[in-house]
């Protein structure tokens, strides 16, 4: 009787430190996990594209979703980017694509009358925050203009909001 109680007794410590095992595996996969989500959130400023697809040519503004046309189009993409060229685009990229169409506001555009200081001391505050409420529409033409003027636009990590990076 005491070899069966002394064998039980053994199979119940595997399985504990078995399952505190399988437990810490679990606990570091997870944490590595969220690592990896973090670093690949590496905020990159907003970048400004011109892209043609059938006959029309468009302009876009890319953050994340630029990893489609960088996985598409490796060569072409920076090249596009480099001599603020256009890239020529199959349907599949611009269906995925087609909300960072940028669009002509006359809200930015009442403000910008062709001169980027303009826009830059109206929008933003001294230390570089946005500092009007725009839709995201607006925010879109407000970037690529900035963009094509050489001011990189980025998003605060903690608040959410435009930034001017220096």
């Amino acid at each position: 009787m005491e070899r069966k109680k002394y064998l039980r007794h053994y199979w119940n410590r595997i399985l504990i430190i078995a399952g505190i095992t399988c437990f810490l595996v679990a606990c570091t996969s997870v944490d590595k996990k969220s690592q990896n989500e973090f670093v690949g959130n590496n905020n990159e400023p907003y970048k400004a594209i011109s892209v043609k697809y059938q006959d029309s040519t468009y302009r876009m503004v890319l953050r994340n979703n630029d990893v489609i046309l960088e996985k598409n189009y490796p060569n072409d993409y920076m090249q596009a980017l480099k001599d603020s060229g256009v890239l020529n685009i199959d349907s599949m990229t611009f269906l995925k694509l087609r909300t960072a169409i940028v669009a002509p506001q006359p809200r930015i555009d009442s403000i910008f009358r062709g001169n980027v200081d303009n826009l830059v001391s109206n929008c933003f505050d001294d230390n570089g925050f946005i500092s009007l409420s725009l839709s995201y529409d607006e925010e879109k033409y407000l970037i690529d203009i900035l963009y094509q003027n050489n001011i990189l636009v980025n998003i605060a990590c903690e608040s959410g909001y435009l930034f001017i990076e220096n």
